[in-house]
């Protein structure tokens, strides 16, 4: 898995099937913490048993949204 910032993030799984999930920029964006919540969006959706593109999509959904609140990390886990 590669995270690609405004351009969203590229994976491949064991199979060799390669997947790409998009993201909309974000003006002012304010980017501290964006891949570590974007990592924590990704585990917690592979813990729970999602299939490997839906837990990027979870991932990058979430750093989204703490960049977008120009927060960081702290910003993912407003209402």
């Amino acid at each position: 898995m590669v995270k690609q910032g405004a351009d969203g993030a590229t994976f491949c799984d064991g199979n060799g099937i390669v997947g790409q999930v998009g993201t909309a920029r974000v003006d002012k964006a304010y980017t501290v913490g964006a891949g570590d919540t974007f990592n924590a969006g990704l585990l917690h959706g592979l813990s729970t048993g999602l299939a490997l593109g839906d837990a990027v999509q979870m991932g990058v959904n979430l750093a989204t949204k703490a960049v977008r609140s120009q927060r960081g990390a702290l910003g993912a886990v407003d209402s």
